[in-house]
C-alpha cells in the first residue's frame, strides 16, 4: 500500500527531488569526476523538464534561468578548457542574476535597513578579498588562462552572494515553504 504523501503532488515532487539527490551524490561517490558532470547535467535537465510538464503557467524568467543552468552545466563538461570555463562562469553568473531580477519585484517591498545593505557589500567586498588572497598565496593550483576569468570568477562569486542574500531577506519577509524552498535552491545551485 503507497503512503498518502506519496500519492500527490507534493509528495511525488519531494520523492523526484529525493531520487535525484541520491542519484548525484552516489555517482559522486562512486564515479569520475566526468560522470558526475553528466549526471549533474542530466539532473538539471531532468528537474527543467519536470517543470514544464508539472508546471501550468510557465514564468519566462524561470526558463531563462533553467536554460542558463542547462547551459552552464554543458560547458562543465569542457571546465578545464579556457573557453569551457569562462561559459561555465557567465551562463551561472546570468542565472543567478536572473533569478534576482525576477525576484526584485518582491524583495522591493522589504524595506531594507541600511545596516542590512551595508552587511550585505561587506559579505561581498571580504568574500571576494579572501578569494583573492587564497589565489595569490598559491593555496590553489589552478593557474588563469589570461586577466579575464578571475574577473569572472569574482562577478561569479558576488552574484552567488547577492541571490543568497536576497534568499534570505525574502524568506524573513515571506516565512513560507516557498520562500524556504527558495533559499535551499539559491544554495543549492
Amino acid at each position: 500500500m503507497t503512503p498518502k504523501y506519496l500519492l500527490n503532488d507534493k509528495g511525488k515532487y519531494l520523492s523526484f527531488i529525493g531520487l535525484l539527490i541520491i542519484i548525484n551524490l552516489t555517482v559522486i561517490a562512486l564515479t569520475d569526476l566526468e560522470t558526475s558532470r553528466l549526471t549533474r547535467l542530466i539532473s538539471i535537465g531532468t528537474f527543467f523538464a519536470y517543470y514544464l510538464i508539472k508546471k501550468e503557467l510557465l514564468n519566462l524568467w524561470t526558463v531563462i534561468a533553467f536554460l542558463f543552468l542547462i547551459g552552464r552545466d554543458i560547458f562543465f563538461q569542457f571546465y578545464e578548457e579556457p573557453w569551457g570555463y569562462k561559459s561555465y562562469l557567465i551562463l551561472g553568473t546570468l542565472c543567478y542574476l536572473t533569478i534576482v531580477f525576477e525576484r526584485l519585484p518582491k524583495i522591493s517591498q522589504i524595506n531594507f535597513k541600511p545596516g542590512v545593505v551595508l552587511i550585505t557589500l561587506i559579505l561581498v567586498a571580504a568574500n571576494t578579498y579572501t578569494l583573492y588572497v587564497i589565489m595569490n598565496m598559491s593555496m590553489v593550483t589552478y593557474t588563469f588562462h589570461d586577466g579575464v576569468e578571475p574577473i569572472l570568477l569574482y562577478v561569479h562569486g558576488a552574484a552567488m552572494m547577492v541571490l543568497g542574500v536576497q534568499a534570505i531577506a525574502y524568506n524573513n519577509k515571506y516565512n513560507s515553504n516557498r520562500s524556504l524552498l527558495y533559499i535551499f535552491f539559491a544554495f543549492g545551485f
